[in-house]
């Protein structure tokens, strides 16, 4: 049977995991590769380091362009 020891044991080891979690799902869901980005990093990528997007995996934050409206 488990003690209080043991219950705040398991719930102190329990906080790394619980936050990496949230953090990769953070990264997954917030900072992956979009069409967006790609159309950004495309020519960058090309001049600077010669390699096309097939060849790289990256992660990085959105890029949103401005319509004429600003919206």
């Amino acid at each position: 049977m488990l003690n209080s020891y043991d219950c705040s044991l398991v719930l102190y080891c329990s906080i790394p995991i619980v936050f990496g979690i949230c953090w990769g799902l953070n990264v997954y869901f917030l900072m992956g590769p979009s069409i967006e980005t790609d159309q950004a990093i495309r020519d960058i990528l090309l001049v600077s380091l010669d390699m096309n997007l097939d060849e790289i995996a990256y992660i990085g934050p959105r890029c949103y362009e401005k319509t004429l409206n600003n919206q």
